[in-house]
Order: C-alpha cells, then structure tokens, then sequence
C-alpha cells in the first residue's frame, strides 16, 4: 500500500528481505561449517553430542510414551543408563524447554541423528527471528539494522564456536 504522499510503505513485507537473506546465509553457514554439504555429520565433541542425542531421545521416548502408549512404561527422571540408580536425569540438563522442537522432528520420521540436525538449525534460527523481532519491534530499530543484529547474535563466531556443544545454542 502507499500512502498518500507517493513513498512506498515502510511496513510492507519487503523491508523483511534482508532478514531473510542473513537467515538463509547464516543457516547455510552452519551446515557447511559443521555438517557437510550431505548432512552426514554433527559438529562438535562425540562426547556433548551423544549426550544430548540420548537426553533427548529418552524424553522423546518418555513423551511418546505418556501420550501414544509406545515404548513401554518410560519414567522421566530414571533414563536406563547406571541402572538401577534412580533419577539420574536429576543430574544432568532434561531440556524440557527445547526438546518439543526435537520430538516434532522425530514425529514427522527423522532418524535422531537427523532430528538432532534439525533441531540444531530449527534453534538457530528461532534465535535469529526472535533477536529480529526484538530488535525490530521492541528497540524500534530499522528491519535492516535489525537483521544484521540478529545475524550477529544467531550466527556469530562466538556462536558457531558453541555449535560443538548442542546444549549451549538455544538463547530464545
């Protein structure tokens, strides 16, 4: 739409293009930094890597099974790893706040090592749209001035250098 004097509407959805260029570069730079061009891979340490994959997938086991009956009867906070002690996941990071994201992949067929891939970029990216929001909307800076603050907070080094450990790239 365009308002009475002739300029074009500085509101309309074009002013989301560079967001959504940085979106895709960053995205892009992550799969190419850490897990090959085929997908093939996880970046990061063996060790954070299967950890979180394993958290995940027991409390995706443990949801599946609260609410479709599959797997059994699968407790929490007692994952069977050091059985028989008891509630181990006590001791760790459950993820409750950013496993849906996996168990919605998983849902829709993903192996967990593809899962977890999704999930990794379907995080990254919620950080780059909400920051954008933010920035856009709660500090009233410029869509382009935003997309670049959200590039830097999503995709900087600082950030690639956390894609080694899963459980550190949330920030939403």
């Amino acid at each position: 739409m365009t308002p009475p004097g002739g300029a074009p509407d500085p509101g309309g959805w074009t002013r989301h293009v560079p967001a959504a260029l940085l979106l895709a570069a960053g995205l892009a730079l992550c799969v190419a930094s850490g897990m090959g061009q085929d997908g093939s891979r996880m970046p990061g340490d063996p060790g954070d890597v299967r950890l979180v994959l394993y958290l995940f997938e027991h409390t995706y086991r443990w949801f599946t099974a609260g609410f479709f009956g599959l797997w059994g009867d699968v407790a929490l906070f007692d994952p069977p790893v050091f059985w028989p002690a008891p509630n181990l996941l006590a001791y760790s990071e459950p993820f409750l706040g950013t496993a849906p994201v996996y168990w919605a992949w998983r849902m829709l067929g993903c192996a967990p090592h593809g899962a977890l891939q999704a999930w990794t970029l379907t995080v990254l990216a919620l950080d780059f749209a909400l920051a954008y929001r933010w920035l856009e909307r709660g500090l009233r800076v410029p869509a382009s001035a935003a997309a670049v603050g959200a590039a830097v907070f999503a995709f900087s080094t600082l950030r690639l250098a956390e894609i080694v450990h899963p459980q550190m790239l949330p920030q939403f």
